[in-house]
């Protein structure tokens, strides 16, 4: 599987379509181009104008930028494997100021056609922007979620949204009544905290179950 984007620096997208070799496992599925705004054009906002998804010839499940509504595609990065018809794309976005979006796309591959089945999104400071990906068993990944500080920058505008219903959209509150528990780092596990993957592993984690049915929250440690 490939996934996509070419960085000039860290954040200096070129404005065309790009497709990188990023590989997350020897046998991805998605095939991920992105159309990136012109250098400069979006000040200190970070999106792509446009994300291309496709699996062999099949048509592409394209996914377009609305920012005049708030809706950002985000910059796309490493993939896995669910199962044989899904595949969790990580990805980050930005609406500038000091806040940072990662996106986690489910999509589901269904008689050779592509759509997106849930996108998770977890909204925080930029210091604190990252997920922990962790294999527990073949074609069972769970995603971890540090535990916020005390006090943090804007957190009143802290969100982590596995689904649609209101339930399922967790302000900075309730993300604090996660079960998070002291950290045991696994060599396997992968820290994703684009762009410039410089975090540390968080000293406690919550974490999510991805499955072909979305995310949700567990209970305990792993």
């Amino acid at each position: 599987m490939k996934s996509a984007v070419c960085f000039a620096g860290a954040l200096c997208l070129a404005a065309s379509l790009l497709v990188s070799p990023h590989t997350a496992m020897a046998d991805a599925i998605l095939k991920v181009e992105a159309a990136v705004p012109a250098p400069g054009s979006t000040g200190t906002m970070h999106f792509v104008d446009e994300l291309r998804l496709s699996v062999g010839s099949s048509a592409p499940l394209i996914l377009k930028s609305e920012p005049a509504s708030g809706k950002l595609i985000p910059i796309p990065g490493p993939q896995y494997r669910i199962d044989d018809s899904h595949v969790l794309l990580l990805g980050w976005s930005s609406c500038g100021g000091g806040m940072q979006t990662i996106h986690a796309l489910l999509v589901q591959l269904n008689n050779g056609k592509l759509a997106l089945q849930r996108e998770l999104t977890l909204t925080t400071a930029r210091t604190a922007s990252l997920l922990i990906v962790r294999h527990d068993g073949p074609n069972e990944i769970h995603l971890g979620v540090g535990e916020p500080a005390a006090r943090m920058l804007s957190d009143g505008d802290w969100l982590l949204a596995f689904g649609p219903d209101n339930d399922q959209r967790l302000d900075i509150a309730q993300i604090r009544k996660l079960a998070f528990a002291a950290r045991q780092k696994r060599e396997a596990d992968t820290l994703y905290a684009p762009p410039f993957q410089n975090a540390r592993f968080p000293a406690r984690v919550a974490w999510l179950s991805v499955s072909a049915d979305g995310f949700a929250p567990m209970t305990g440690g792993r």
